[in-house]
């Protein structure tokens, strides 16, 4: 393993998983929170999915044959892309094990999201927009000089390395 890790990202990441990003794979850390991440997804929509098919159940005695069968297919409909959308892109990039490095130069911004007060924090880079702590955010200059290791399907930010500009 190199010490070659700046302080302040050392902070924010595990030195691990750096060096196994660096390696263009997956730490076994970084493995497991994705899995916990897909599983977790996974649950959440089940558990939202029954809940609507329960509510809709209560009320298909009033829309017939016809009704209850077009529900049931939009409602299976519905989980077939979210299953695609939201559950599969995670798993095809914890199967492959694969990581993406992307340096360069990266201006930092923030944002809010529609009806919410709390600022989200972020990081630009080659025109995509990476999500970062603020602890993160605020530790990185205006335009930092990075090196971000990131999933390939999903984009998600692993780990960051500040490059002395």
């Amino acid at each position: 393993m190199t010490t070659d890790i700046p302080p302040t990202v050392a902070r924010f990441f595990d030195p691990l998983a750096i060096e196994a990003n660096r390696a263009g794979r997956l730490a076994p850390s970084q493995a497991a929170r994705l899995r916990r991440t897909v599983i977790l997804r996974v649950v959440g929509y089940l558990v939202s999915g029954s809940l609507a098919f329960m509510l809709y159940l209560a009320r298909a005695d009033a829309t017939g044959p016809v009704g209850f069968a077009m529900g049931v297919v939009v409602l299976a409909a519905l989980a077939v892309a979210l299953l695609v959308l939201k559950v599969l892109p995670p798993l095809v990039d914890l199967r492959g094990g694969r990581v993406e490095r992307i340096e360069g130069s990266g201006t930092k911004m923030t944002w809010t999201g529609t009806g919410s007060l709390s600022a989200r924090y972020g990081l630009v880079l080659c025109d995509r927009r990476f999500e970062v702590s603020r602890g993160l955010y605020e530790s990185l200059s205006a335009d930092a000089s990075v090196v971000l290791y990131c999933l390939p399907r999903t984009g998600q930010l692993l780990t960051l390395e500040a490059r002395p500009a």
